[in-house]
């Protein structure tokens, strides 16, 4: 994939589609087989051929040996949704004492 750069392909527009959606309903990003679920594609090399072009054209940033690392480069930080809940079930209870 060095050198020339490509137009991504209909897959590659599928993965990152797969990415934000996975990302969107469950708080953290998918692992290699959860995108090849989620697209259908039936090998991890080609999956993970895609994500290496994505890398190159900066569309995600991965960390090397981590699962679930990788991040899109128009959402900078990921928050878990159990953080999310978190945080709002101590604001229950705040607003629970203070108005009861």
């Amino acid at each position: 994939m060095a050198g020339k750069k490509q137009m991504p392909t209909k897959r590659t527009r599928d993965i990152v589609a797969e990415i934000r959606r996975y990302i969107a309903e469950q708080g953290i990003p998918p692992t290699l087989r959860e995108i090849m679920a989620g697209t259908g594609i039936t090998s991890t090399s080609v999956v993970n051929y895609h994500l290496c072009y994505l890398e190159e054209t900066g569309v995600i940033t991965r960390d090397d040996g981590k699962a679930r690392s990788i991040r899109l480069a128009d959402t900078p930080e990921l928050v878990s949704l159990s953080a999310i809940r978190e945080e709002l079930a101590e604001m229950y209870e705040y607003i629970r004492e203070i108005d009861p």
